[in-house]
């Protein structure tokens, strides 16, 4: 299913549901992590600000082939991904041109075949 088709079917409240269960509900919002990551079969990324639960952050796409594991490492604000073809790549969203915020730019910046 289609994360647009996804975010219309769910209610408000039951995406503030999902977003407790998946973040904890005990933790306080300073605490939450920052995003929400999807890896789709044909190696797009969805990427979903917290915050902003009913909306799409970022879709960009890391590879060619399905991605596997994705994890979003906060503390260096880096996203680490495996793919099918078995690549590890260790990547940053970063404001597009011009320093524009509504465009994001991919930079990958380590990939090896494992």
């Amino acid at each position: 299913m289609h994360l647009n088709a996804l975010s219309d079917i769910l209610t408000l409240d039951l995406k503030v549901d999902l977003l407790k269960k998946l973040t904890g509900a005990k933790k306080h919002a300073a605490e939450m992590q920052e995003y929400l990551v999807f890896g789709m079969s044909k190696g797009s990324v969805y990427i979903v600000n917290t915050q902003k639960i009913d909306r799409i952050y970022a879709r960009v796409t890391v590879t060619r082939a399905a991605v596997t594991a994705i994890t979003y490492i906060e503390k260096s604000r880096l996203f680490a991904s495996t793919c099918e073809e078995s690549k590890l790549s260790i990547w940053s969203l970063d404001a597009g041109r011009d320093g524009n915020q509504r465009e994001k730019r991919l930079t990958t910046l380590y990939q090896v075949k494992l």
